[in-house]
């Protein structure tokens, strides 16, 4: 079957803090791919990048000999291009995955700070900063959460690293648009100032692409968390059930000893009565023992008489 033709995409953003002369924090930076090759590297990007950083680059592997074995070797060679993320980066993307309405809100207060410094609102950009300081901090928290419940808790310093990440994402659109992918390799650092949009300018609306990530995972987020409900739900019943079972088996118990101690009791009883029962049939043997020999006597004392009577 014919190869499908490949269009050029055009090239990745490129978002703040990545410098000029090295690779860039942005999973597909320093590269250009064909329009087939992008739409299966972001799938499989998708899956990689909610790996553990410690799983990454086995997982790239196996994905880079798969696309060698189906002959795509454009594809092959992409994937394996792939950076493995570091901690920081790795649990930025986990907020932005499995937080899908938490990202929404910083997203949207990043775009709210960055119109506020355009316009030198300077009473709204105090209220916004106290919102960004409370919401980074408590996302952080979440990041540590989410680290240690995927096998692998950050530690201060890469807390430290998330936050810097989600304050450039408060302050550059281009690192918002970069951080709501969920694919970072390395943490983002913000600019020093805000970048506001242009003159009468909307806020940039993310891409299809971007939407159908954005709406997957929150989809994903509500199967889990309705997974959460259903299993919390069928741990109650089976404590409830494990509960009745305990009552059940201790009244069990309790009958099944008393049954005993009346079985104990019985058979005593039922020794007594067979002790007394021997007693009364060796008294039995003994009185016709006395009987037979009462009468054997008196028959011979009988014989007697009769013989001195004749005499």
């Amino acid at each position: 079957m014919p190869r499908r033709s490949r269009v050029s995409a055009p090239p990745q953003p490129r978002p703040p803090g990545c410098g000029g002369g090295g690779p860039g924090p942005h999973w597909a930076e320093n590269h250009r791919v064909t329009g087939e090759v992008q739409t299966e590297l972001e799938d499989i990007a998708d899956r990689l990048y909610r790996l553990r950083p410690g799983d990454f680059t086995a997982a790239r592997d196996e994905a880079v000999a798969r696309a060698r074995s189906d002959g795509d070797r454009e594809l092959a060679r992409t994937i394996g291009r792939l950076r493995r993320p570091t901690l920081a980066a790795w649990a930025s993307n986990l907020l932005a995955r499995q937080l899908p309405q938490e990202a929404d809100r910083l997203l949207s207060l990043g775009e709210a700070l960055r119109q506020a410094h355009h316009e030198l609102q300077g009473e709204e950009l105090r209220r916004l900063a106290h919102r960004q300081r409370q919401l980074t901090g408590a996302l952080a928290r979440q990041a540590v959460e989410l680290t240690a419940a995927a096998g692998q808790r950050i530690g201060p310093d890469a807390q430290r690293e998330v936050e810097d990440t989600l304050r450039a994402v408060l302050a550059d659109p281009e690192a918002a648009r970069a951080w709501a992918e969920g694919r970072l390799t390395r943490p983002l650092h913000a600019p020093a100032g805000f970048r506001a949009p242009a003159e009468g300018a909307a806020a940039p609306l993310p891409s299809g692409g971007q939407r159908r990530r954005r709406n997957e995972r929150a989809e994903r987020a509500e199967r889990a968390r309705e997974a959460a409900e259903a299993a919390e739900q069928e741990r109650r019943a089976r404590a409830a059930e494990r509960d009745a079972a305990r009552a059940s088996a201790r009244d069990a118990a309790g009958r099944l000893d008393d049954a005993r101690r009346t079985a104990e009791e019985a058979a005593e009883r039922l020794r007594e009565a067979e002790a007394a029962e021997r007693r009364s049939r060796e008294r039995l043997a003994e009185a016709e023992e006395a009987a037979r020999a009462a009468a054997a006597r008196a028959e011979r004392l009988a014989g007697a008489a009769s013989a001195a009577s004749a005499a």
